[in-house]
């Protein structure tokens, strides 16, 4: 258990089919727009990456991933004047890997993990998640940093190896600031291998959520392997989802069940050290709420199947995971979860078109 699902495919390999598909996508894309004559601005940019691209020489790297994106618009819209240096120099960035945007990196490394800290990333390309307010400052990383290397130390006391294991599916870490009582984390698609984690002093909620984040990293890698669902079904029609308020494809769904048993079997691991029995209710009352909306979530995703034979053989090792978590000694039945059923009664039965648990 104590791998937390980084073991389904080794992760030098996912990494590698994943830069291939990264590069493919790039292929694909270029071939696209070499013909429109609205990218003629960009053609001797286009012919270098597409050299770049067939060579597999495209790093999979967050800019990387965010620059497909970039292209996918310049396929449907002629550039604004005011974004054409800033796509030119992203082009450059893509290509010669050097810092044409001037990110602002601080690095940092700790109980044998490394990472960057991009303070001016969002800024940079104009990210912009809702209401979240991310750090920007020096003096803000530096201040929440010692809270971070508890965290990685709690990790690390789980398994030695699974900070170096997991490094390489991460490569910039933002914080977000916290507001109240709530936090919350995030893993933005188009800028895969960034994680954003929460502004909080309790090192175990820190360790959750990067724990939490680095398997949406390994889960987009592992869909790019092999397709998780048949004919791409799993972007679109809208289910129940244990952890939001509106509907959600079935990758989401998935996303949420695969992440939250990882989550699980963190805390599952950390109940059998030598802990406090404050420390151990805790974290029994985590397992118990997280075991409550995995099995709901597993069961929306039994009830509409549309897994291809690898999407198949992961929805099995969770389910193998959560029969575990549940015969554990770690497992206590009489713990409340009464908010994750009544969130399933408040939202589940709700009249969305093609909702269905």
């Amino acid at each position: 258990m104590n791998q937390l699902l980084f073991d389904i495919l080794p992760i030098d390999f996912i990494l590698e089919r994943s830069k291939n598909y990264l590069n493919k996508n790039y292929q694909y894309l270029i071939g696209e727009l070499k013909d429109k004559s609205k990218v003629e601005l960009f053609k001797n940019e286009l012919l270098d990456l597409e050299k770049h691209a067939l060579e597999n020489n495209i790093a999979d790297t967050p800019i990387n991933w965010y620059f497909l994106d970039i292209l996918k618009t310049l396929l449907l819209f002629k550039p604004d004047e005011n974004k054409i240096e800033f796509i030119k120099n992203l082009f450059e960035q893509v290509t010669l890997n050097n810092n044409s945007l001037g990110i602002s990196n601080l690095q940092f490394e700790s109980n044998g993990f490394e990472y960057n800290i991009p303070l001016n990333l969002n800024d940079i390309l104009g990210l912009h998640f809702g209401d979240n307010v991310v750090f920007n400052q020096n003096n803000q990383y530096h201040k929440w940093e010692p809270n971070f290397i508890k965290a990685l130390e709690i990790i690390r006391s789980v398994n030695l190896q699974i900070l170096y294991d997991i490094n390489p599916l991460v490569k910039n870490v933002l914080v977000i600031e916290s507001k109240d009582d709530s936090h919350g984390s995030m893993s933005p698609k188009n800028i895969m291998g960034s994680v954003y984690l929460p502004d909080v002093e309790d090192s175990t909620l820190i360790a959750e959520c990067f724990i939490h984040e680095c398997l949406h990293q390994y889960l987009y890698r592992l869909d790019h392997v092999s397709s998780i669902f048949n004919n791409n079904e799993g972007n679109e029609e809208l289910y129940y989802s244990p952890w939001k308020e509106e509907p959600r494809p079935l990758n989401m769904v998935l996303h949420g069940a695969f992440v939250f048993t990882g989550v699980m079997l963190f805390y599952h691991e950390l109940c059998k050290k030598d802990l406090p029995n404050n420390f151990i209710n805790t974290f029994k009352e985590r397992i118990a709420y997280r075991y409550t909306q995995v099995n709901i979530a597993l069961t929306v995703l039994a009830n509409n199947n549309k897994f291809s034979k690898f999407g198949n053989d992961i929805f099995g090792i969770l389910k193998g995971y959560l029969d575990d978590i549940h015969n554990s000694e770690y497992f206590d039945n009489s713990m409340q979860i009464d908010s994750a059923l009544d969130h399933l009664s408040k939202f589940a039965n709700k009249d969305y078109k093609h909702v269905s648990i």
